[in-house]
């Protein structure tokens, strides 16, 4: 009888430090792009997103994420302040699909069924693959070949339209009512390609109507571009827990 007064309770304790264990529900918000047409757009989130969140929470500071976001990104040359950069006139718009395996690490300790834990700032980091596909009119901008990697401009770039990036961001989440969760987050995606406006290196081919010639320089001096999301989210928590066998 002892023993399974304490097995029942030692259930009771696991049950609420650890029974929030599960986490689905969607997301809304923002996308941007940081480029080579958009040089200084730091927070620059202006098209529409929407995403789709899978968590599990190990304890209540430790959390892994899978998460599918789709937004669009733009950047046009005409907005630019230098005059050099609305001469060479790019412009472009693409679709970003990502899926983002992420570690969240609460500041607080987040645990909804205890009193006072109902609230958390956090921060995450992981790795993203995503797909992209710049078009300008409706045209593919990657198959026009207007890249080059090396300064002769013979080295034409076909870069990949699939690639990897490295998420870096925060937020805080807050328990609103029984099992339904809400959070507020902005993170970068720093990837690994420099061409998610279709401009980087040098000029592939001649542009005499601007005044651009094979080799030229083409684009900035960043390496790669990157891109964010600013989204709001709702998660429903799927208790799960389960009693460990005392011998």
């Amino acid at each position: 009888m002892k023993r399974l007064s304490l097995a029942i309770l030692f259930c009771f304790i696991y049950h609420l430090s650890y029974a929030q264990k599960y986490e689905i529900g969607f997301a809304i918000g923002l996308s941007g792009y940081k480029g080579d047409l958009e040089p200084t757009a730091n927070f620059g989130i202006n098209k529409p997103a929407f995403g789709i969140i899978l968590r599990k929470n190990f304890d209540p500071r430790n959390t892994i994420r899978l998460s599918f976001n789709s937004g669009t990104l733009s950047g046009s040359d005409l907005n630019a302040k230098d005059e050099l950069q609305k001469l060479r006139g790019a412009e472009f718009s693409s679709s970003i699909n990502e899926i983002a395996l992420t570690y969240e690490f609460n500041f607080m300790s987040f645990n909804p069924q205890i009193k006072g834990e109902i609230f958390s700032p956090y921060l995450f980091t992981g790795l993203t693959a995503f797909d992209f596909n710049p078009k300008n009119n409706g045209q593919e901008l990657q198959q026009l070949g207007n890249n080059s990697s090396t300064p002769d401009g013979n080295t034409v770039v076909k870069y990949r339209q699939r690639n990897l990036a490295i998420p870096l961001g925060a937020g805080i989440k807050w328990n609103i009512y029984k099992r339904f969760n809400v959070n507020a987050e902005f993170g970068y995606r720093y990837t690994l390609t420099d061409y998610l406006d279709d401009v980087g290196g040098y000029y592939a081919k001649n542009d005499p109507q601007n005044g651009f010639t094979k080799g030229m320089q083409r684009g900035d001096l960043r390496r790669n571009d990157s891109y964010m999301f600013g989204l709001i989210g709702i998660t429903y928590t799927f208790v799960s827990s389960r009693c460990p066998t005392f011998y």
